[in-house]
């Protein structure tokens, strides 16, 4: 599995993979961690990566990590058949149910705040230019 990350400083960005990792460890054994080392992608933007393997209990710890942690890549190295119970897959699909209706919610909230800074900043302008033009009248 890969969990990738971009921020600053580097030293963060090094410390919040090393917390996630952690973090897992109460979920999955992790046998392998390789730490990549951060690599500047802008101004003042970073990026880095820990990639490892874990061997978790079941579908639904495996699903559970995936929500939570958000790999950007995952390999599964055994067993090569997997059975799966339905309620491991219905608590799967619950649990990605109520991950897209809470980032619905932030996208909406997020969309509403934004239409408001848009009129506040349309009313800022306007009354930048009234004052503008007011004293392009006291000139003449």
């Amino acid at each position: 599995m890969i969990i990738e990350l971009m921020g600053f400083p580097p030293e963060v960005l090094k410390a919040t993979l090393k917390k996630a990792i952690e973090q897992l460890k109460e979920r999955a054994v992790v046998k392998k961690e390789f730490y990549a080392e951060p690599k500047k992608v802008g101004e003042k933007i970073f990026s880095s990566f820990v990639e490892f393997e874990c061997e978790v209990k079941d579908f639904t710890t495996l699903s559970g990590i995936i929500f939570d942690f958000g790999p950007s890549t995952i390999e599964i190295l055994s067993p090569d058949k997997i059975e799966i119970k339905s309620k491991e897959v219905e608590s799967m699909l619950n649990d990605m149910i109520a991950k897209v209706h809470d980032m619905d919610q932030k996208i909406k909230i997020l969309t509403a705040n934004n239409i408001i800074l848009q009129k506040n900043l349309n009313l800022l302008q306007q009354e930048s230019d009234k004052i503008k033009n007011e004293e392009k009248d006291k000139e003449k």
